[in-house]
């Protein structure tokens, strides 16, 4: 009997015991975890221990894929400049990048309200205004989840209000001088007397006008992929001696006198049509913002590495908030506009200079004049 006990106990234990370890594996099986059963018995609990350990290693590679992707994903969603989230219908944030945070508290409650519009509406398209930019939301849903997209579109908005204004200022530049054409075309029908002041304005109009169009042209240039410069090694400072001479002319005809210091002999690797192009722009500039009786003075001279040329007014100045906004396309300042001018003659120079890799700045106070400073490389390449 005992032995009976003795042999009847061994086999139990022999049969209970893998089918324990299998319990026990099954009950602390966690994704991730690779505690693979050794059991090396050929009956069906050591087939049923394979194929557990199949079904785990089965199990892990799944999950590693999952986590894997989700890491990539994740990447992804954290480094585009769009905010995303993801809302349940019961207001629970189920995921957000970090743009969404950058745009504050107060953002969440946004989100909250535009995903109850979502949910009735099925899809929210709107614009929100938030730390002086302006951003577009589009909200829809996805498997009962409201998926929210937030892009920046501030300079977007920007760029139409510029040419919003373009299309203005262009509009009252071209609708002036034609009037004015107009008016002294039928004058010179019927006024003998006044022919040669007709004939005057009606050349002034008309060359006011080409310049419009010759600007216009330029900005289209410089917007090229084909815009290259024509660079040539010249001697810079007999181009802006002659640049000088020839608008003293002009601005004697308003009774202002331009001075010069021009460095002799300054040789420098650029090209000589552009660059003359810029400095006649600020010099024209300087005369139609200057006063009667005003100066203005033209300096040329090497210092540290770099040619710079000046071009100082005694003129109306820029304010602090418009220095910033100057050399932007199509930008006219408060105090300028009654002038007149298209708004791309700075932007122009600008975008010469740079091409030449140097660097233009302006220092000026309103009503007491503005110095515009070009600095151009003296590296000949």
């Amino acid at each position: 009997l005992i032995l009976v006990l003795i042999v009847g106990f061994y086999i139990s234990n022999i049969i209970t015991k893998p089918i324990k370890e299998l319990d026990e594996a099954a009950k602390k099986f966690v994704p991730g975890n690779l505690n693979y059963l050794k059991i090396k018995s050929k009956d069906e609990i050591g087939s049923l221990s394979n194929s557990f350990n199949s079904m785990e290693k089965s199990i892990n590679t799944y999950v590693y894929n999952i986590q894997s992707e989700k890491a990539k994903l994740d990447l992804v969603l954290s480094n585009i400049n769009e905010g995303i989230a993801a809302i349940s219908k019961n207001g629970e944030i189920i995921f957000k990048n970090p743009v969404i945070d950058s745009l504050g508290q107060n953002i969440l409650e946004t989100l909250i309200n535009i995903k109850d519009s979502c949910f009735k509406y099925g899809h929210v398209v709107e614009d929100l205004n938030l730390k002086d930019k302006i951003f577009k939301i589009d909200a829809s849903i996805h498997n009962d989840t409201c998926i929210i997209v937030i892009h920046d579109i501030t300079s977007e908005r920007q760029m139409i209000n510029k040419q919003k204004n373009f299309v203005s200022n262009i509009s009252h530049e071209l609708k002036t001088p034609i009037t004015a054409i107009m008016g002294y075309t039928e004058l010179l029908k019927s006024e003998k007397e006044y022919d040669k002041m007709a004939v005057e304005y009606l050349y002034s109009e008309s060359l006011r006008l080409k310049n419009l169009v010759l600007e216009l042209l330029e900005v289209s240039r410089l917007d090229s992929y084909e815009s290259k410069l024509d660079k040539r090694t010249v001697n810079l400072s007999q181009i802006v001696k002659s640049i000088v001479e020839n608008m003293c002319h002009k601005a004697s005809k308003y009774n202002i006198d331009i001075k010069n210091s021009i460095e002799e002999d300054i040789i420098a690797y650029l090209d000589a049509n552009k660059i003359s192009q810029s400095i006649i722009n600020l010099i024209d500039n300087a005369i139609k913002y200057s006063n009667p009786g005003g100066t203005i003075q033209i300096k040329l001279y090497s210092e540290n590495n770099f040619n710079i040329i000046e071009v100082k007014d005694s003129g109306i100045g820029i304010s602090e908030e418009d220095k910033n906004k100057i050399f932007e396309r199509f930008y006219r300042c408060e105090n300028a506009k009654e002038i007149g001018g298209s708004g791309l003659g700075l932007p122009i120079v600008k975008e010469i200079i740079e091409k030449h890799g140097g660097s233009i700045s302006v220092e000026s106070e309103l009503n007491k004049g503005s110095n515009f400073i070009i600095k151009l490389p003296q590296k000949m390449d």
